[in-house]
């Protein structure tokens, strides 16, 4: 017993619920590539070949699941084609991650007042 009636299950517990986002299950990435298998389903192993920087990749349950396959998505020939961009003009898209951006944050507060007439 820890004090306010927190056991060690409990402890357990709550290490498996993400801080940010109590109602989702905490997600570890689990390699910075991805696993086997999913080179093996056709429409990653079409384009696998050409991709350098594929994010790590999450659990299917992992709410972050949407981005990885996004990276895929957006790496996708067919897709590129459908949105009109021109070929070759970009080698390989990303996506923003934390401290990704060159900028430095320094606004500790910020209060946004609308005034209605």
């Amino acid at each position: 017993l820890h004090g306010l009636a927190v056991t060690d299950v409990s402890l357990q517990l709550l290490d498996e619920v993400s801080k940010p986002h109590i109602l989702y299950r905490k997600c570890i990435y689990l390699s910075p590539r991805p696993n086997l298998e999913s080179i093996h389903r056709k429409i990653l192993k079409e384009e696998f070949r050409v991709l350098k920087h594929p994010p790590p990749r999450p659990s299917i349950q992992c709410i972050t699941y949407a981005n990885y396959l996004s990276y895929f998505w957006a790496n996708n020939n067919n897709t590129q084609e459908t949105l009109g961009i021109k070929k070759g003009s970009v080698n390989e898209w990303v996506r923003c991650h934390n401290n990704d951006l060159p900028y430095t944050e320094d606004t500790t507060t910020s209060i946004i007042i609308v005034m209605l007439h």
